[in-house]
């Protein structure tokens, strides 16, 4: 005989259904929607870090506005690009992290926490850019 359980008005079996179950209701409401669309874009600034990691352009990738070509003379341009890149695939990873909130319940306090981290991370970004990238690979 089979025993069920009742969690949410709903009776299931075990365990693995209760987890199953928890994500049906995530999905259902709609907040695993935000949560997937700011993963994508965590995964668009790992994908441009890649990029600048395997290029083997001898051109300095640019770090503001996105720019085509660094506006700076760099002394080693392989090395500079895979500083960039590293750089990227770090604030695409911990932008990921600061999305976890989005997961919670529709209105939570919960998402002061990716929107205050994703303006505190991309000034952290910034400053580690212009103090160590620059800093290191500028030619003088």
């Amino acid at each position: 005989m089979i025993e069920y359980k009742k969690v949410h008005n709903c009776y299931i079996m075990g365990n693995e259904d209760i987890f199953l179950h928890y994500i049906s209701r995530i999905y259902k409401r709609g907040e695993l929607m935000g949560f997937i669309i700011w993963v994508l874009v965590g995964m668009l600034f790992i994908m441009r870090g890649i990029y600048c990691i395997n290029s083997k352009k001898e051109v300095p990738f640019g770090f503001w506005a996105n720019a085509k070509t660094a506006p700076i003379e760099v002394k080693n341009i392989k090395a500079y690009n895979k500083a960039l890149g590293k750089l990227w695939c770090a604030y695409g990873f911990f932008f990921i992290l600061l999305g976890i909130p989005l997961l919670g319940e529709q209105n939570s306090p919960l998402i002061i926490i990716s929107v205050i981290g994703a303006i505190l991370e991309v000034i952290i970004v910034m400053a580690v850019y212009t103090i160590k990238i620059e800093g290191k690979y500028r030619k003088k």
